[in-house]
């Protein structure tokens, strides 16, 4: 996997979302944007035709699996996990605790990358789910 591309989706915050691309094991692209999901799909796209890369290029996919913000890391594994289906490519999922930075997550997801996979979330406690209200 030496000249895989790479890409890296930390969704788990809820101020702000970042999306790495590398090459090689070296960082070619880094953003972080405001936490919006319909923002995510368009600028990993964005990403991809700056760089005059195609979406195939891709070899696996690096994703955090939480504990974090429920919906960011709903959007993140979706993308992730559809990437990943589509392609036939590894999605490894981590979690937040485990890494500080794109490249350390890179460095750890790495050494997990095998055949296609999916990853499920880590939301870290029981959802809190609320019954409706009826009236009497």
């Amino acid at each position: 996997m030496k000249k895989d591309i790479l890409l890296f989706l930390n969704t788990a915050q809820r101020e702000y979302f970042e999306v790495c691309l590398f090459k090689e094991k070296k960082t070619i692209c880094y953003f972080k944007g405001e936490q919006k999901g319909e923002d995510l799909l368009e600028k990993v796209a964005r990403i991809f035709n700056q760089f005059k890369l195609k979406i195939k290029a891709l070899k696996g996919i690096i994703v955090t699996v939480g504990p974090g913000s429920f919906t960011g890391i709903r959007i993140g594994l979706t993308l992730a996990n559809t990437l990943g289906y589509l392609l036939k490519i590894p999605v490894v999922g981590l979690k937040t605790s485990e890494f500080k930075t794109p490249k350390q997550a890179l460095n750890l997801g790495y050494k997990k990358l095998k055949g296609p996979s999916f990853v499920k979330p880590f939301y870290g406690k029981e959802p809190n789910i609320t019954f409706p209200k009826t009236k009497i």
